[in-house]
C-alpha cells in the first residue's frame, strides 16, 4: 500500500497540474470522464485510488479508458499504485492495463516489479506478476531462474508459461540446462515447456538425452 510520505509526494508533485487536468476532464462531455475530474480535484486519496481501480477493473470500456487515461497522464507519481495493482488484484484486464502503463514509465518500473517478484512472500501475488511481468520488461532470465527452482509448484508452473512466452534464445538455453540438470521434476518441466515452444536446434540435445537417460519421466518427456 501507499505510505504516508509517498502520499505527500505524490500530492506535491500533481498539485500543480491538477488544475489544468480538471477543466480538460470537465469539459468532456463523457460523465465518466467529468467523475474522475471530481475526484481529480480532491486529489488522490485512498478512496479515489480505490475508486480509480474499480474503473479499471469494472469490465466496462469507457470507465477503463478513462481511469487509464488519467494514470498514465500522472507520470512517474502513479508508480506505487500501478504496481500494488499489479501485486494485488484478482482481475486479470486490470493487472494487464497497469502493466500497460508501467512499460510506458521506463526501465525503473520494470526494475521495481523484478525486485517485488523475487523480494515478495506473498505466494499470490507473484504469481500475479508471474502473469503479466512481461508486457513491461523481457529481460527476465534472473526472475525466470528464481521462480523456476521455486518449491512452490504453482509459482514453478507460471514459470514455465512465462518461458513460453518470453521464447527467446536466452531462455531456450537456460531451459536445455535445466532439461540436462539433475532435478528430473525441473528437467521433465523443461523438456516439455521445449515441446510446447519448438525452438530451432533443440532436437538434437533431446534426442541426445533420450539417448543417455535410462529415467523413465524424461523418456517419457523426450518422446512427447
Amino acid at each position: 500500500a501507499i505510505q504516508p510520505k509517498q502520499k505527500q509526494v505524490l500530492h506535491e508533485q500533481i498539485g500543480q497540474y491538477q488544475e489544468t487536468r480538471y477543466q480538460k476532464l470537465l469539459a468532456n462531455k463523457d460523465p465518466e470522464a467529468q467523475r474522475l475530474a471530481k475526484f481529480l480535484d480532491k486529489k488522490l486519496e485512498p478512496t479515489t485510488q480505490q475508486l480509480l481501480v474499480n474503473d479499471l477493473k469494472s469490465g466496462e470500456i469507457t470507465r477503463q479508458e478513462n481511469a487509464a487515461r488519467l494514470l498514465g497522464s500522472l507520470g512517474q507519481v502513479t508508480l506505487p499504485l500501478l504496481i500494488d495493482i499489479v501485486k494485488k488484484e484478482e482481475d486479470l484486464r486490470a493487472r494487464k492495463i497497469a502493466v500497460g502503463l508501467l512499460g510506458e514509465l521506463g526501465t525503473e518500473a520494470g526494475d521495481l516489479l523484478k525486485k517485488e517478484l523475487v523480494l515478495g512472500s506473498n505466494p499470490a501475488e507473484q504469481l500475479r506478476i508471474l502473469e503479466v511481468i512481461d508486457t513491461v520488461t523481457r529481460d527476465l532470465k534472473t526472475e525466470l531462474i528464481f521462480a523456476i527452482e521455486s518449491e512452490n509448484s504453482e509459482i514453478r508452473e507460471a514459470a514455465f508459461k512465462l518461458a513460453e512466452r518470453l521464447n527467446n534464445p536466452q531462455i531456450v538455453e537456460l531451459l536445455l540446462n535445466y532439461a540436462r540438470g539433475q532435478h528430473i521434476g525441473l528437467a521433465v518441466d523443461a523438456i516439455t515447456c521445449l515441446g510446447r515452444v519448438k525452438p530451432q536446434g533443440s532436437i538434437e540435445p533431446i534426442t541426445s538425452l533420450l539417448e543417455s537417460t535410462k529415467d523413465t519421466r524424461l523418456l517419457m518427456a523426450c518422446c512427447q
